[in-house]
């Protein structure tokens, strides 16, 4: 039980932390290119994908734990934990397209004006840099394999056969197969990669970073 208590105040607070990173990325980076005019709406939708709704999902988890503290130590963990998985489906759309996310952030700072608005953010917010933005937009996918292996450990520590214990395999499964997907895609990522760095050997430029186009 203690083995499964230390699990789950895990998951909770790198379910905190994960909230605090995504809220950077949404309320700040997002919200404060969506004022400038040298960047538009359907660069903005292509780069940070569905990242606010993943923020609102998890917004309501961590409210609802957050509520849930004062009924300590009659916390419905299992619950709370199965609130989480609930959203995988949310990630499979930010997966999908994660790719060419990370390629869109890179060629955004190529333009002359990403400076003078990262050397605003930094003015008025006391942050802002290429690298960060890279990193924050990269959470999503780099919590999914981080839940599955926690999921899996609570697993292993609670009673063979009890209801609580089915519910979590469960939500394991769920993440398991999310995780495989997330693994295929970043697979195509590095393929679509190093199509992109033969496209520069390329005169006139011929384009070879297709989806689902691989070197053999």
């Amino acid at each position: 039980l203690k083995k499964s208590l230390l699990v789950y105040g895990e998951i909770f607070d790198t379910q905190r932390s994960y909230v605090k990173g995504l809220i950077r990325l949404v309320d700040g980076y997002k919200f404060h290119l969506q004022q400038e005019s040298w960047i538009d709406a359907q660069q903005i939708s292509a780069i940070f994908l569905n990242a606010e709704d993943i923020l609102r999902a998890h917004l309501g988890v961590v409210h609802a734990l957050n509520s849930l503290i004062d009924t300590w130590p009659n916390i419905q963990y299992g619950s709370m934990v199965q609130k989480s998985t609930s959203y995988v489906n949310l990630y499979t759309d930010f997966v999908t397209h994660f790719a060419n996310s990370a390629h869109l952030v890179v060629e955004i700072t190529n333009n002359s004006k990403w400076a003078a608005f990262v050397t605003r953010m930094n003015d008025t917010l006391g942050f802002g840099s290429l690298s960060e933005l890279q990193s924050l937009l990269i959470l999503p996918v780099q919590r999914l394999p981080r839940y599955k292996l926690l999921l899996d450990e609570l697993c292993r520590n609670l009673p063979a056969g009890s209801e609580l214990r089915s519910r979590m395999e469960e939500s394991a499964g769920l993440m398991e197969g999310l995780v495989f997907y997330l693994n295929e895609k970043n697979r195509e990522m590095e393929h679509l990669k190093e199509l992109r760095e033969l496209e520069s050997y390329f005169t006139p430029h011929f384009e070879l970073a297709v989806s689902g186009r691989q070197l053999l």
